[in-house]
């Protein structure tokens, strides 16, 4: 009897889509911390910034790269989100004094709060060096 099953390999390859841009961390008022994100290239307006239609954001599971600007790779893997490892408490003003909210944790990287990081990193100062 055959085997009906699509192969799982060619599937892979038929829904993998290559983008390349640049790699950065995406924070605006309302977002409460930085997204990891990369701005794929051709998405530019006319006067020369980039457009929101091009921001890609790393997902759990995807296959990962980037390079330096001397093309040697400063990341390759599949992405595996950590929410937990390094958070600390947000800040907060309570009866006048600022205290550690221990309800509200987040991590951050290079002074800024991210809402994960990669698990394979041992720190998330590992992580400073993917911020311009």
């Amino acid at each position: 009897m055959k085997d009906t099953q699509p192969d799982r390999s060619v599937m892979d390859r038929q829904m993998k889509k290559e983008t390349k841009g640049v790699c950065f961390l995406f924070s605006e008022t309302g977002t409460e911390g930085g997204w990891w994100a990369t701005q794929e290239d051709g998405f530019v307006s006319d006067d020369g910034h980039w457009r929101y239609e091009g921001a890609r954001y790393p997902k759990e599971g995807d296959d990962f790269t980037v390079y330096a600007g001397d093309g040697s790779v400063l990341f390759h893997g599949i992405i595996h989100q950590d929410s937990r490892t390094g958070a600390i408490s947000r800040q907060a003003i309570r009866n006048g004094k600022l205290v550690g909210d221990p309800t509200w944790k987040q991590q951050v990287v290079g002074g800024f709060w991210v809402h994960w990081i990669q698990k394979t990193y041992s720190t998330v100062t590992d992580l400073a060096r993917f911020l311009g």
